[in-house]
C-alpha cells in the first residue's frame, strides 16, 4: 500500500493530497485548484472500490458511475491510479462541471435551486449575478458592459475599470481569493501549506471537497503584525519594480485547446528542432498529450522548445524577445483583439454578423457538429472563414433508429419541455463525417470532384454490407446530447482518407478534431436556449435511462456533402451539394458483366426460374447509371438466391474461381504461399495474384509512398475484378490485411459472385516472431510500422491460422504448406467439368471426404512423417456396387472423432469412428496421414493388422468434419477384363475425381456407371509387406492433447477408502481414551468419529484410488454419506492419507434421501455434467449402494460395480436390487506379498504396479525415439539407446521418472533442451517446462496415460565428444561411468547431468547379491513415509531428498553386508537401518547434507529416526500397527505458529502444472533464508498436493514482518503467472494455531486473499446491499469453498443451487 501512495505522489504531485484520520487514509484530487473527488480507503481495500466523495454538484452528474466503472476492471490489484486518472479525463471532457452552480460568495444558497425539468437554474437577484468565467481568468473583453458579474469588485465602481479602459487593463484585472470562487488558473501560485491550513493535507473545511475557504475560518486565521507606513510605501516601490511575469507556453496551448472562439486550425507553432533550428507546424499537427504517452510515430515536442505562436501570419507570442499579444501580460494587445480585428476585415457585414453571433453554435463547441436551426440567423458562418460552413454525413434513415431517437428526445423533452426547440427532426438525423469551408461554387465543385475519386474508396472500405450500429446516450460538454456510434475502424479509415484529400484538393477543413468521435445529435442547447434557460448544461438526469440502450443500426449506403447555410429540402433533410453511393455498379464494368454471368450460371443449374433470371437481368441491364438502386436490389436478390441452404448440397452449383485472402505481417511469408498455389495448380497462367505492393512496383524496383496506399488497394480491387474476369481458377488476395474491414469487400463480392473464399491467416505469436519478419520482409518496413501493425491487429474467428513454420521455405515443415494449398486452392466443382468428356465411369471407392478445414486440422495435429501426404478421406467401400452406391447417402454430412494413431515407419494413419448407420465394409476405419515414397497407401489396412495402435480418449481426442461421396474415375480396358480385374494393380496416373453431391451423382455419374464385376474385392499385395519393419508390442497409451472428462471414479470412503472404528469401538475407545461418555446421539454424523485420538486405517480401496486418479480424461470423486458437518474432518483425514480427488461429495445435513437414493442421485448428476464420460468404476462396499448404481446403467456407457468387501466386480441380480459377483479369481487366489511392509505399503497404495511400470518405461521409450530425431539418429528411433533412466524408479520405487539423454558434440545442453520441447510440442505434449539453469539446463515434461495416473520425467542432457555414436544403432548401451570419460574438458553442465545415472550404478554395485531391487525400493519407500510424517521430507521445503536416504541405505549395506541375514527380507532390512541411522551422529548428517539440506533440519530428522527405532523395537514388530504408529502425524499447526499458505487454482491445468512446478523450484531459497534469519520451519507434510504448499513458523512480533520481507520477491516472481486469467494464486499469512476459529488468509495476505473469505463477503454484501435478485459465484472455488457457500446461503435463507457442466459448474444464488 505504502508503493503504491508513494507512486501517486509521484504522479499526480500537487493535484493530489493524502490524510490520515480514524487509521484510515484519504486522498484527496484537486483539478485546477478545484477539489474534486476522495478516496477513503478502507480495510478491505484492494478486494473492494474504496470509498468516493463527490462535491454535491458533481453528485448526479455521472462522474460517480465513471470512476468506479475504471475500478471494477481493477477489482483484487492496486487500483487508486485507475480511479484518479478516470476522475481527471472526465473532469477534462467536462470542463464546466469544476463550477459549482451554487455556492457563490455573493449568491445565498436559495439563489441557486434546480428547477422541475430537471435542468441547473441560476437566478439573478438584486445582490448577485452568475460570475463572469472569462473576468476570473482575466481576459473579459466586455469590461463593465459584461452582463454578468465580476464578483465584488464590480459593486464597487470607483476601484473597476471605466468601459473606455483598454483591453490591456481589463485583462490586468486580479480577484482576491477571500471574495472569489478559487477558479484560478493553471499558473497561478496554490498556497503553502502550515500549521493553520486546517489538516495534514491542508482542508481548510471539514467536508474534504470544499474548494472554498468560509468566512468563519478565514476569520480565525492569525493576524500578520501591521507594518509602519514607511514601510508599506517602500514594499509598494518594491512591487512597481518588479517585471510582470509572462505567461508560459503551456498557458497558451490550453488556452486554444479549449477556448471555442479560437480556432485551433488558423494557429501556427514555431518550435526549436536540435538539429535543423526553427521550424514551424500547424497547431493541430501536434499531440498536446504528455510527451511520454505518446509513440515515436507521434509529432510532440517539450514545451521548453516552443519559441512563438502565430495566429495566421502574425506572431502573437514570442518566447525570444518576451512579447504576449495572446494574454496581454506584457503590455501589449490580447488575442481577442487580434481574432476580432482579423474577422471584421473579412467580414462584409460586421453589423450583422456582430447580431447573429450569439444565435449560431459553433463547431468547436459540440466537437465536431454543426447543425443549422431554422432561421437566417447565419451570416456569421458565411463571414467568418474559419469557420466550416458544409460537412460531409451519412444521412440515417433507418425507421427504427427514428423511433428510438424520438423516445430518447420525448424523455429528454419530458424533463425540459423547452429543450424541444433544440431536438433535431427525425428527417435530418445523420453521421457527421468532417466538416469544411466552401466559399463558391468553384470550391463547392472541387470537393464535388473529391468524393466522386473517393467513391471506390468509399466502395471498398464500407461496402454495402457494413452497418453502422448506434447504442447508448451522451453528451459533449453537457450543451449536446448525442446517439454514440459503435466503433467502426472502417469508418475511421474512411474519415481520415477523406480529410486528406479534401486538404491535398486546397479546400480548408476547419473544426474537424484529431481524434473522430462518430455520433448522431439528438438535442442541442442552442445560445438562445441557454439565455432563455439561464444554464449552459443539459441535466444528465433527463437521458441517464438511455445510457446503455441499443438504439438500432443503419446500412451504409451513400455520403453526402451537404450545406449549413442553405434551407432545408422537402424532405427534411439538409441541401445535398453533392452525394456518392457505394453501389457495386460504381465498379469497373466487368463487374456487371459478372453479375449477369453469374444470374445465367444460376439458371443453368435450376437454382432460380425463367421468370426470375430475365427479371434480375432487366433490373441489372438497365441500372447503371440510369437506375443505381435498382441495380443494388438485383444485386442483394441475387445475394440471398445464391446464398440459400440449396447451394450447399450442390458442388456445380459454385463458380470455378476460388480466392484465397491471405493475411499477415510484412516478411511472414505471405508470398511465398501465393506463389507456391501457382506451382501446386501447375498452370501458373489460371493463377492471378494481386496485391497493393504492385502498385508501388517500377520495373524491378519498389517505390513504397503511404500517401499513395489507398490508390494501391483501390489498384488491387482492380486487379482482382479482372482477374474474375478473366475466369482464372485462383486469386490470392496478398495484402497485409491486419484489418477485418481491409477485406470486407473480397468477401462481399465472392459472395456475390458464388466464388469459394478462404482466409488464410500467417499468425505472430509473440514479439520475437514479429522481428523475426520484420528482419526478412523485403521491402525494409521499420520496427515501429510492424509494431503498430501487430497492435491494432484484428483476430478473424474463421481464418485458418498457418504457424510461421510453413510459411518460409528454408523451414522443413514443406510438406504440410503443400498440403494446405492444395486442399485450398482446389476450385470446387471442377470435378463434374472434367467428367462431361468421359463416356463411362467407375466408382473406385465410397468415402466420407474431409472438409478443407479438417484436413488442416489433422495434419496440424498430426504433422506428417513421410513425403506423399494424403489425409483427405475415410474409404468406406472399395468398388462399391450401384445398390451399395445408392445406400451410402451421398452428400451427407458426417462428424468423425480419432481414436488413435500409428506409424511404422513407411505409413502413417490415424483411426477414426463415426456414427454406425454409415455402410462400410472397412474393419479398421481409418485415414491415411502420409506414406513413403512407392509405398501404396492400400498398406495401411495390413499395417493396422498387425502394428499396435497409440488410442487417444474421447477427452483428447479431435473432432473432425466431412461428406459422404465417391471417388470415380473413366473406365479403362482393365475394367472391362474380368481376368484382369482380380489383379488390381494401381494406376497412378489415371486421374480420379471426388463427388459430394447426391445431384451431382444422379445428373451426371449415374447415367454413365459401369457396374463393378462383384466379388472382386482388392487385396494388398503380400510380397510388399515383407520390407516393413516388426510390429512394437508395447502400447504406449500415451494421451495428447485436451482431455475431455470420458471416465469417471468414484469411491465411498466408509469401508471402502478408509476404515474408521465402528460406532460400539469408538464410542468405547473414546471413553477410555477422555473419561467421558460419548457426548452425542450417533456416530457417523459427527467429526469427532474421524479427528484424533480415534485411529483411521487404510481401507481396501485405496490403493485403487491411487491407480487410478490423475488418468488422462479421469475425474475422481470421493461421494459418502457422512454428512456435510463431517467435511472438515473428512479433509483432514484425507490430507494425512495424501489423497486429494477432483471432488468430495458428502451428503446434506437435511436429507430425506437414503444413502442409495443419495448416491444414485448424484451419479446421475454427474453423468449429466460430463456427457462424454464412456467408462464409469464405482467402489462401495453396502450392497444396496452397488444394487442402486447398477440400475443407472446405460447401453452407451460401461459400468464397473466393485464390491469393496471383496474387490470383485458384481452384477445385478434378475430382481435388480441385490448383486451377484461376477465369476472372478477370489482373494485367497492372489500372491501375498513376503513381509508386512510390503503389505503395509501395499494397502496404501504406495508401491508400483504393472500397469505403472509399463506406463514409465514405454513413456520413457517414446521420449528416446522423439530425442533421437532431435538429435538426428541416422538408425530406427526405436533402437536408439543412448539415454539412462536413474533415480529411484530403476531401485523399485514408484516416483518420478530421471532420464538423462546423451547427445553428439554439435549440440550443447541448452539447445538439446529447447529443440526437445519444441518436438514435443508437436507431439502435442501439454505439460513441459524447461528450466534454464546454468547449472545444468532441466527439463520437466508430464505425460497423461489412459490406464495409469501421469508421471513426471525429470530430464538432463549431457554432451559426448564421441559422434560416430549417433550413426549406427549401437550394440549395447554405453555405461555412464565410460559416458563420463567421453565429456569435453570443461563441460561442468554435461557433468552434472550424467552425476545421476553414475550415482545409480554405484548403487546397484552395492546392493547386487545383497538385497533385490524391489526390497531396497520398498525400504527407501517406508523410510520416505516416516520423513514425511514427522514433516522433514519435501523438495519444495529443502527438506531432506530421497537421494539422501538411498545414499545411506547403500552405505548401510556395504558396511553390514556380512553382518545381513540371509535370506533377508524387507521387515529386516528395515529393522536394521533403521537402528543404525537413529545412532548416527550429528557430524554424519552434516557430512550427508552437504549444501542440498540446512543443518536447521538435523535435530528434527534424528527425532524422526529416533521414534521410529523406538517403534521396530517392540516385540510386536513387524506389524501393520508398528508401520502405522510410525506414519502417524502430529498435529499441524503446532501452538503457537503461524501458518504461511500458497494456494494455486484455475481453470488451465497445464499452467497450473508449470506454477507448481516453478514454486518447487524457488520456494526452497526463500525457506532458507528464513531458516538463516532463525525462523523454525514446519512444513505440513502434504508432498502429493499439487494445489497448495503450506509451512509454518512460530508466532512472534516480528515473524510476519520478517515473512513479509522474505517472501515478498518470491511473490514478485510469481507476477507473470498471477496476471494470466484462468489461474489463481493466494499468499496468505494464517493466524496462530491457538486461535479455535483459525483459518488461514483471515490476518494478512499479499494475494487476494482466500477464496472462500472473498465468497462470505461478495454474499453478505449481496443480502444487504444490493438490488439485484441474483448472484452468480466464480467457477475456480474448491469443493470445500462450495461448502461454505452452501451452509452460508441455506443460513440466510438463500437459494442455492449449481448449474452448468464440467469447469464451468458454478453456484447461483437467489433471493427468496
Amino acid at each position: 500500500m505504502e508503493e503504491e501512495l508513494e507512486a501517486i505522489k509521484a504522479i499526480f504531485m500537487d493535484d493530489v493530497t493524502i490524510e490520515e484520520t480514524g487509521g484510515r487514509q484519504t486522498l484527496n484530487l484537486a483539478v485546477d485548484g478545484h477539489r474534486v473527488l476522495a478516496l477513503s480507503i478502507t480495510g478491505n481495500y484492494p478486494d473492494a472500490i474504496p470509498e468516493i466523495v463527490l462535491p454535491e454538484h458533481l453528485k448526479t452528474l455521472g462522474l460517480r458511475e465513471h470512476v468506479a466503472g475504471a475500478a471494477e476492471s481493477s477489482i483484487g490489484s492496486p487500483m487508486l491510479y485507475q480511479i484518479l486518472d478516470a476522475a481527471r479525463e472526465w473532469i477534462t471532457s467536462h470542463p464546466l462541471s469544476l463550477y459549482p452552480t451554487s455556492g457563490l460568495p455573493e449568491a445565498s444558497a436559495q439563489d441557486s435551486t434546480e428547477n422541475q425539468s430537471g435542468i441547473v437554474k441560476q437566478e439573478a437577484t438584486t445582490t448577485a449575478a452568475t460570475i463572469c468565467k472569462y473576468y476570473l481568468k482575466g481576459n473579459c473583453k466586455f469590461g463593465d458592459g459584461c452582463r454578468n458579474s465580476h464578483g465584488s469588485a464590480s459593486s464597487k465602481t470607483e476601484q473597476q475599470p471605466s468601459s473606455a479602459a483598454t483591453s490591456k487593463e481589463r485583462d490586468s484585472v486580479s480577484v482576491s481569493a477571500a471574495s472569489t470562487p478559487s477558479i484560478a488558473s493553471k499558473t497561478e501560485k496554490k498556497p503553502k501549506r502550515g500549521k493553520n491550513s486546517g489538516t495534514k493535507s491542508g482542508l481548510v473545511s471539514d467536508s474534504p471537497l470544499d474548494s472554498t475557504i468560509s468566512q468563519e475560518e478565514t476569520k480565525s486565521k492569525k493576524a500578520k503584525p501591521k507594518k509602519s507606513p514607511k514601510q508599506l510605501q517602500e514594499a509598494e516601490d518594491d512591487e512597481s519594480a518588479k517585471k510582470v511575469a509572462m505567461r508560459q507556453a503551456t498557458d497558451v496551448i490550453s488556452r486554444i485547446l479549449w477556448d471555442p472562439d479560437l480556432p485551433s486550425e488558423e494557429f501556427t507553432v514555431g518550435y526549436l528542432d536540435r538539429f535543423v533550428g526553427i521550424m514551424e507546424k500547424p497547431f493541430s499537427a501536434f499531440s498536446w498529450e504528455d510527451i511520454s504517452t505518446v509513440g515515436a510515430s507521434v509529432l510532440a515536442v517539450p514545451k521548453h522548445r516552443i519559441q512563438y505562436f502565430k495566429y495566421r501570419d502574425e506572431i502573437v507570442w514570442d518566447k525570444r524577445c518576451q512579447m504576449d499579444n495572446f494574454f496581454g501580460s506584457r503590455g501589449g494587445r490580447v488575442i481577442q483583439d487580434i481574432v476580432e480585428k482579423v474577422q471584421k476585415d473579412s467580414a462584409t457585414d460586421s453589423t450583422e454578423a456582430t447580431s447573429a453571433s450569439e444565435s449560431v453554435e459553433t463547431a468547436e463547441n459540440v466537437t465536431m457538429e454543426i447543425e443549422v436551426e431554422d432561421v437566417p440567423e447565419v451570416s456569421r458562418i458565411m463571414a467568418d472563414k474559419s469557420r466550416p460552413n458544409h460537412f460531409v454525413c451519412i444521412h440515417v434513415t433507418d425507421e427504427e433508429v427514428k423511433v428510438k431517437v424520438q423516445e430518447v428526445q420525448e424523455h429528454i423533452t419530458g424533463h425540459t419541455p423547452q429543450l424541444a426547440e433544440g431536438c433535431l427532426a427525425p428527417t435530418a438525423l445523420h453521421v457527421t463525417l468532417c466538416m469544411v469551408r466552401l466559399e463558391n461554387e468553384p470550391q463547392i465543385e472541387a470537393a464535388r470532384r473529391v468524393l466522386e475519386e473517393a467513391k471506390q474508396q468509399f466502395i471498398h472500405v464500407l461496402p454495402r454490407c457494413l452497418h453502422l450500429s448506434f447504442s447508448g446516450v451522451d453528451n459533449f460538454r453537457g450543451r449536446l446530447v448525442y446517439v454514440k456510434v459503435d466503433p467502426c475502424p472502417a469508418l475511421e479509415r474512411f474519415v481520415f482518407y477523406l480529410l486528406n484529400q479534401l486538404q491535398q484538393a486546397g479546400i480548408r477543413t476547419p473544426g474537424n478534431r484529431d481524434q473522430y468521435t462518430p455520433h448522431m445529435t439528438v438535442v442541442k442547447l442552442s445560445r438562445p436556449m441557454q439565455r432563455e434557460l439561464h444554464t449552459t448544461l443539459i441535466s444528465p438526469a433527463s437521458y441517464v435511462p438511455f445510457r446503455d440502450v441499443r438504439i438500432g443500426c443503419q446500412r451504409v449506403e451513400a455520403v453526402q456533402l451537404c450545406s449549413m447555410t442553405e434551407p432545408k429540402q422537402s424532405d427534411g433533410f439538409y441541401l445535398r451539394q453533392a452525394s456518392i453511393s457505394n453501389s457495386l455498379s460504381s465498379l469497373l464494368p466487368a463487374f456487371a458483366s459478372l453479375v449477369l454471368e453469374r444470374v445465367q450460371f444460376l439458371f443453368d443449374h435450376g437454382i432460380i426460374t425463367e421468370n426470375e433470371r430475365d427479371q434480375l437481368n432487366e433490373s441489372l441491364r438497365a441500372g447503371p447509371p440510369a437506375d443505381v438502386d435498382k441495380f443494388d436490389a438485383a444485386v442483394e436478390e441475387l445475394l440471398r438466391v445464391g446464398s440459400e441452404e440449396t447451394m450447399c448440397s450442390r458442388s456445380d452449383a459454385t463458380q470455378q474461381t476460388t480466392v484465397v485472402i491471405l493475411r499477415g505481417l510484412p516478411g511472414s511469408g505471405k508470398s511465398f504461399l501465393a506463389h507456391n498455389c501457382s506451382e501446386f495448380l501447375q498452370e501458373p497462367s489460371k493463377v492471378a495474384i494481386c496485391a497493393a505492393d504492385g502498385y508501388f512496383m517500377e520495373g524491378d524496383s519498389y517505390r513504397f509512398d503511404s500517401n499513395l496506399l489507398p490508390k494501391a488497394h483501390s489498384f488491387c480491387l482492380n486487379q482482382f475484378l479482372i482477374a474474375l474476369g478473366g475466369k482464372k481458377e485462383l486469386i490470392v488476395v496478398d495484402n497485409t490485411n491486419s484489418k477485418l474491414w481491409e477485406y470486407q469487400i473480397y468477401l462481399y463480392l465472392c459472395k456475390i459472385l458464388g466464388c469459394g473464399c478462404h482466409v488464410v491467416e500467417v499468425y505472430c505469436p509473440n514479439a520475437l516472431v514479429a522481428e523475426m519478419y520484420r528482419s526478412r520482409n523485403v521491402h525494409n518496413v521499420d520496427p515501429a510500422a510492424t509494431t503498430r501493425i501487430l497492435q491494432r491487429w484484428d483476430k478473424d474467428e474463421g481464418a485458418v491460422l498457418v504457424p510461421p513454420s510453413l510459411a518460409y521455405p528454408t523451414m522443413r515443415s514443406a510438406a504440410r504448406t503443400a498440403f494446405l494449398l492444395k486442399s485450398l486452392c482446389l476450385p470446387e466443382g471442377s470435378a463434374i467439368r472434367a467428367l462431361a468428356s468421359y463416356s463411362s465411369l467407375k466408382v473406385v471407392y465410397t468415402a466420407i471426404f474431409l472438409s478443407p478445414e479438417s484436413q488442416w486440422q489433422l495434419v496440424s495435429m498430426f504433422a506428417p512423417g513421410h513425403p506423399r501426404v494424403f489425409a483427405t478421406h475415410v474409404t468406406l467401400t472399395f468398388e462399391p456396387g450401384t445398390k451399395r452406391i445408392l445406400e451410402t447417402g451421398i452428400g451427407k454430412k458426417v462428424s468423425l472423432r480419432v481414436t488413435g494413431c500409428a506409424d511404422n515407419g513407411k505409413i502413417q494413419v490415424v483411426t477414426v469412428e463415426f456414427p454406425k448407420m454409415i455402410p462400410s465394409e472397412n474393419k479398421h476405419p481409418h485415414i491415411t496421414i502420409s506414406t513413403e515414397e512407392g509405398v501404396s497407401p492400400k498398406l495401411a489396412n495390413v499395417m493396422l493388422r498387425t502394428h499396435p495402435l497409440n488410442p487417444m480418449h474421447r477427452s483428447g481426442a479431435i473432432s473432425l468434419e466431412g461428406v459422404i461421396g465417391i471417388m470415380v474415375r473413366e473406365v479403362n480396358e482393365m475394367d472391362l477384363s474380368p481376368e484382369t480385374q482380380a489383379e488390381k494393380p494401381d494406376l497412378p496416373n489415371q486421374p480420379s475425381f471426388a463427388i459430394t453431391s447426391g445431384t451431382d451423382f444422379h445428373n451426371h455419374v449415374l447415367p454413365k456407371l459401369f457396374e463393378n464385376v462383384p466379388n472382386a474385392p482388392a487385396k494388398a499385395n503380400e510380397s510388399e509387406l515383407a520390407d516393413l519393419p516388426p510390429a512394437d508390442i508395447t502400447s504406449t497409451n500415451i494421451c495428447t492433447g485436451h482431455q475431455k472428462i470420458n471416465q469417471l471414479f468414484i469411491f465411498d470412503f466408509d469401508g471402502t477408502l478408509f476404515c474408521p472404528p465402528e460406532p460400539r469401538e469408538g464410542k468405547e475407545f473414546y471413553e477410555a481414551y477422555t473419561g467421558r461418555t460419548w457426548p452425542h446421539k450417533g456416530w457417523l454424523s459427527w467429526p469427532e468419529s474421524l479427528l484424533p485420538p480415534m485411529k483411521i486405517n487404510p481401507g481396501p480401496a485405496l490403493s485403487e484410488f491411487r491407480q487410478h486418479s490423475k488418468r488422462a480424461g479421469s475425474f475422481t470423486v470421493i461421494l459418502t454419506a457422512r454428512i456435510k458437518r463431517t467435511e472438515r474432518a473428512l479433509v483432514q483425514v484425507l490430507d494425512n492419507a495424501q489423497v486429494y480427488p477432483d471432488r468430495l461429495i458428502p451428503k446434506p445435513d437435511v436429507s430425506s434421501d437414503s444413502s442409495p437414493a443419495f448416491k444414485a442421485r448424484i451419479m446421475q448428476q454427474l453423468l449429466e455434467e460430463f456427457p462424454d464420460v464412456t467408462l464409469v468404476k464405482f467402489w462401495d462396499d453396502s450392497p444396496d449402494n452397488l444394487a442402486a448404481v447398477h440400475r443407472l446403467s446405460k447401453p452407451n456407457v460401461q459400468f464397473e460395480i466393485i464390491n469393496a468387501n471383496t474387490m470383485l466386480p458384481t452384477v445385478a441380480s434378475k430382481q435388480g436390487k441385490k448383486t451377484a459377483q461376477l465369476p472372478k479369481a477370489t482373494p485367497s487366489q492372489r500372491q501375498p506379498y513376503s513381509s508386512v511392509l510390503e503389505d503395509a505399503l501395499s494397502v496404501r497404495g504406495l508401491l508400483p504396479n504393472p500397469a505403472y511400470y509399463t506406463a514409465a518405461t514405454s513413456g520413457a521409450k517414446f521420449l528416446a525415439s522423439q530425442f533421437s530425431k532431435v538429435v538426428g539418429f541416422s538408425g530406427d528411433s526405436e533402437l536408439f539407446h543412448h539415454y539412462y533412466i536413474f533415480g529411484s524408479f530403476p531401485l523399485g520405487r514408484q516416483s518420478d521418472i530421471d532420464l538423462c539423454f546423451l547427445a553428439p558434440p554439435s549440440f550443447t545442453p541448452k539447445d538439446c533442451m529447447e529443440k526437445f520441447a519444441r518436438q514435443l510440442q508437436d507431439c502435442g505434449v501439454n505439460y513441459i517446462h524447461a528450466g534454464h539453469s546454468s547449472r545444468c539446463p532441466r527439463l520437466k515434461i508430464m505425460l497423461e496415460f489412459s490406464d495409469s495416473p501421469a508421471i513426471d520425467y525429470d530430464i538432463v542432457f549431457a554432451i559426448v565428444d564421441k559422434a560416430e555414436l549417433f550413426s549406427s544403432p549401437p550394440s549395447q548401451q554405453l555405461e555412464a561411468t565410460k559416458a563420463l570419460s567421453l565429456l569435453k574438458a570443461g563441460d561442468s553442465a554435461s557433468k552434472v547431468a550424467l552425476t545421476g545415472p553414475v550415482f545409480l550404478q554405484h548403487i546397484q554395485e552395492i546392493i547386487t547379491g545383497t538385497v533385490s531391487r524391489h526390497q531396497f525400493g520398498t525400504v527407501v519407500e517406508m523410510v520416505a513415509q516416516v520423513l514425511i510424517a514427522h514433516r522433514v521430507k519435501g523438495n519444495a521445503y529443502h527438506c531432506i531428498r530421497t537421494f539422501h536416504v538411498v545414499q545411506l541405505l547403500a552405505d548401510f549395506i556395504k558396511s553390514h553386508k556380512a553382518e545381513l541375514p540371509s535370506p533377508l527380507c524387507c521387515d529386516t532390512l528395515f529393522k536394521e537401518f533403521i537402528t543404525h541411522a537413529s545412532r548416527l551422529p550429528e557430524t554424519k548428517w552434516q557430512k550427508l547434507f552437504g549444501e542440498f539440506v540446512p543443518y536447521e533440519y538435523i535435530p528434527r530428522v534424528l527425532r524422526a529416526f529416533s521414534l521410529a527405532n523406538r517403534e521396530v523395537s517392540h516385540d510386536d514388530f513387524p506389524s501393520v500397527t508398528c508401520y502405522e504408529e510410525m506414519t502417524d502425524r502430529p498435529a499441524f499447526p503446532p501452538k503457537e505458529c503461524t501458518v504461511v499458505e500458497l494456494s494455486l487454482s484455475g481453470t488451465k491445468e497445464a499452467l497450473l502444472w508449470k506454477l507448481h512446478t516453478i514454486v518447487e523450484a524457488r520456494l526452497p531459497s526463500y525457506i532458507r533464508q528464513l531458516l538463516s534469519a532463525g525462523l523454525d520451519v514446519t512444513p505440513d507434510g502434504n508432498v502429493r498436493n499439487e494445489r497448495k504448499f503450506c509451512f509454518a513458523v512460530p508466532h512472534t512480533k516480528s515473524s510476519k514482518q520478517m515473512l513479509q520481507q522474505t517472501l515478498r520477491p518470491f511473490w514478485n516472481e510469481l507476477s507473470e503467472f498471477r496476471k494470466q486469467s484462468g489461474v489463481n494464486v493466494e499468499l496468505t499469512f494464517g493466524q496462530d494455531a491457538e486461535t479455535p476459529t483459525a483459518t488461514p488468509g483471515t490476518s494478512s495476505t499479499l494475494g487476494t486473499g482466500t477464496a472462500s473469505g472473498a465468497c462470505i463477503e461478495q454474499i453478505m454484501q449481496f443480502v444487504s446491499g444490493s438490488s439485484s435478485k441474483e448472484l452468480r459465484l466464480t467457477d475456480t472455488l474448491s469443493g470445500y469453498e462450495r461448502l461454505l457457500v452452501h451452509e452460508t446461503a441455506e443460513r440466510l435463507g438463500l437459494q442455492h443451487t449449481t448449474v452448468g457442466t464440467g469447469k464451468h459448474r458454478h453456484i447461483v444464488l437467489v433471493k427468496k
